[in-house]
Parts: structure tokens; C-alpha cells; sequence
């Protein structure tokens, strides 16, 4: 694979092609994957979004669960997380489809992104990610699309903020929150809360290591620090309006 031309060992190309072989019964085959809570809950939520913003209304309500309950709210129904908004031009089985490979290459792409800002080698990425986009740890998070969503973006997140850890520049502190604002609005609560403890606990330990091996304890200093906390907070803005309602939704609940 190294010795291939640049285009077609570069890693998107490459995870996308792995995503299409894994997915190819049902992107090209006329096929479905339906398991689980896929039938149950994620198709019927899928089909209830694309029906009502085709007819041109954003579904703040949903009528048909329990005596009716809140639509945009519900973190889980993913209505401001772009990918899933480019699959409801499809019906169920084909837009949930384009999910699964989006998420295959975007998880596969990210690790990649992450084993090469610590340095490893060309191999070593390309190996990693594809390891982790074929691991079970996705494979069997395909039945909860948010869950899936988050995990797939749990390696940019990671990866920003190692290259954070390495120099506080502002575009880097803006790209780790802006990964961290994409792994909420992919409706996982639980796996959010989790990279944000981790993702801290991450960070400064990498920083340490990183001034620790360039002998630069001085450098521990609170306003770049604290600069690169403003840009960060900056970079996650996306979420803000998703925030408020499902903070609501779920203090009431």
C-alpha cells in the first residue's frame, strides 16, 4: 500500500474503500442492516424526520411516542448533527446505510489522524485506523447510530487535542472544540460526558509529558492556557443550540 500513488494510499480515499466493501449488500446490493433497535426505534425516528422536514416543518413535537413528547430535544434525534441531516434525503434503509460508512470512514480517517500527530509512522496510522474502523467496538454500535456517531469522533477529538498538548496556537485549541461540539451533536450524552472528563484528563497529561521531555516546566503558564480555553469554548458554539432545549428536556424528565 505504501508504494502505491499518492492518491490512492491517501487515507480517505483508502477508508472509504474499505467502507464500501464492508457496506457493499447494502449500498449496492439492494440490501439492509436492521437489528435491534434499529427496527425499533432509529428507521421509525429516521422516516418521522424526513417526512416532516419534507413537508417543510422542523419537528419540535413528536405526536406517536408515549402521549407525545419533545422531537428536537431529544438529543438522540440527532437534528443538528450534519451527517445525519444529509441522510434524511434518503428513505430508512439507505440513509442509515450512508450513516454506517460515513462513520466507518470519519472513525477510521480520525485514528489515523491521531496515531500520526504522535508521531508514529505513515504504516502505523493507516494499520490503526483500520483496525479501529473494522473493531467491534464500532461494529456493534451500528444498532445505536448516536453512539456510533460519537465514537467515530472520539479520535479527531483526541487528536486535537494532542496537537494542543504539543502547542497552545488557537486554531488547534478552535479544532478540539470544534470536534468536541460534532461528538455531542451525534446524540450520544454518555459518550460525551465521558471524552469530557478523558479528554481533560488527556490533555494535561500529554502537556505534561510534552514540557516534561522538552524540559519546559516553565511553560506552565495560566493565560495561554487560559487563551486556548477561550478558543476551544469558541470552537464548540455549535452545540449551544442544541444545548439549551435538551438541558430542559432532561431536567423535566
Amino acid at each position: 500500500i505504501l508504494k502505491a500513488p499518492r492518491l490512492l494510499r491517501h487515507p480517505l480515499f483508502l477508508y472509504s474503500l474499505l467502507a464500501c466493501l464492508v457496506f457493499y449488500r447494502c449500498l449496492f446490493g439492494g440490501q439492509a442492516h436492521f437489528a435491534n433497535d434499529l427496527l425499533a426505534q432509529f428507521a421509525p425516528w429516521h422516516d418521522f424526520l424526513r417526512s416532516r422536514l419534507s413537508e417543510g416543518h422542523f419537528p419540535l413535537w413528536n405526536p406517536y411516542l408515549f402521549g407525545g413528547q419533545p422531537c428536537f430535544a431529544d438529543l438522540q434525534m440527532m437534528l443538528l448533527y450534519p451527517p445525519n441531516l444529509l441522510t434524511l434525503f434518503f428513505p430508512a434503509a439507505t440513509g442509515l446505510t450512508l450513516f454506517f460508512a460515513l462513520h466507518m470512514v470519519l472513525a477510521g480517517w480520525g485514528m489515523y489522524r491521531w496515531l500520526k500527530s504522535m508521531k508514529l509512522s505513515e504504516g502505523a496510522g493507516l494499520l490503526g485506523g483500520a483496525a479501529f474502523s473494522l473493531s467491534a467496538f464500532l461494529g456493534w454500535e451500528i444498532i445505536h447510530p448516536p453512539v456510533l456517531a460519537a465514537f467515530a469522533w472520539l479520535p479527531w477529538l483526541f487528536e486535537g487535542l494532542e496537537r494542543l498538548a504539543q502547542d497552545l496556537r488557537a486554531r488547534r485549541a478552535f479544532f478540539a472544540g470544534l470536534t468536541f461540539a460534532l461528538l455531542f451533536l451525534g446524540g450520544s450524552f454518555q459518550i460525551t460526558l465521558g471524552a469530557a472528563y478523558g479528554g481533560a484528563l488527556y490533555f494535561f497529561f500529554r502537556r505534561w509529558i510534552f514540557l516534561k521531555r522538552n524540559d519546559s516546566h516553565a511553560q506552565w503558564k495560566i493565560r495561554p492556557l487560559l487563551v486556548a480555553g477561550g478558543f476551544f469554548l469558541f470552537g464548540t458554539l455549535p452545540l449551544v443550540g442544541q444545548l439549551i432545549p435538551t438541558e430542559e428536556f432532561s431536567k423535566l424528565s
